[in-house]
């Protein structure tokens, strides 16, 4: 049987499969982010209360704080890698610059 780190990884990277193959059908990627959290929001809500129950203010808290956790994680390993790649990782991204307005 995989580890759980195996299982985690390929889990993630169907999603990401199936994430891409709606972009790719024409389906705006800032709405297929906003339907991976709606889709991550009921999938949880559903792993700790099951179908017929939800989540009491504290559960989306708890919720809440480890999806931060994940996200800063994800960001130290991705700025690894573009540092490792030669980018400088100390400024904004453009992304991050055109919606701030900065130049």
């Amino acid at each position: 049987m995989n580890k759980p780190s195996d299982q985690h990884n390929q889990a993630v990277n169907r999603m990401i499969e199936a994430a891409n193959e709606l972009k790719d059908s024409g389906v705006d990627p800032r709405v297929v982010s906003a339907a991976l959290l709606s889709a991550a929001g009921i999938y949880a809500t559903y792993v700790e209360a099951g179908n017929q129950g939800f989540l009491q203010p504290q559960g989306v808290d708890k919720l809440t704080e480890i999806f931060r956790q994940q996200l800063a994680h994800i960001q130290t390993l991705k700025k690894e890698e573009l540092r490792v790649a030669g980018h400088k990782v100390d400024e904004p991204s453009p992304s991050e610059h055109s919606k701030t307005g900065a130049e």
